[in-house]
């Protein structure tokens, strides 16, 4: 049985600044989103049987420093992984939002990622070309490359969507 997901309602305190990347905690419980342009994550209640979004929360901050949060994933222990746009890194995050790790990437947008593989233990991540300077582009060739990495986690399957 499909569930209904209803917007989050359009008012001062759920506005979102540039949502980017978004995931739900393997009990479906939680739900995930990145806001760019904010530098956090944010973590709503869900409740699956009314579809609605509760407890707007933040869960961490993303320093500028390290880029701006981008794609995410979720992999089997509820850890968030988090793409560093202009930020040459990917986080994996704990539910209660502190970063347990963090890989250098080749390039300086890692864009989106999603486990794959027979095992789901292979991380798939994107890149990109868009906003890098010609020095940017010369000194990093492999940027909008799609590169891999084996993890010790798994990942979860994505849901089919029931709508």
């Amino acid at each position: 049985m499909g569930i209904f997901i209803r917007s989050l309602k359009k008012n001062a305190t759920n506005k979102l600044a540039l949502p980017n990347g978004s995931g739900f905690s393997p009990d479906g419980q939680t739900f995930y989103v990145n806001e760019m342009m904010a530098s956090h994550i944010l973590a709503f209640d869900f409740d699956r049987s009314s579809g609605e979004f509760t407890n707007r929360r933040t869960l961490c901050g993303i320093s500028p420093k390290t880029g701006y949060p981008d794609g995410m994933t979720i992999d089997s222990e509820g850890c968030i992984w988090i793409a560093h746009w202009q930020g040459f890194q990917i986080s994996r995050i704990n539910p209660d939002g502190k970063i347990i790790e963090e890989i250098k990437a080749p390039v300086p947008s890692p864009t989106c990622m999603s486990f794959g593989g027979e095992n789901l233990q292979t991380l798939y991540i994107t890149s990109a070309t868009k906003g890098l300077s010609e020095k940017q582009l010369t000194d990093h060739p492999e940027s909008g490359s799609l590169f891999k990495i084996i993890t010790r986690i798994k990942g979860m399957k994505e849901r089919a969507f029931d709508g």
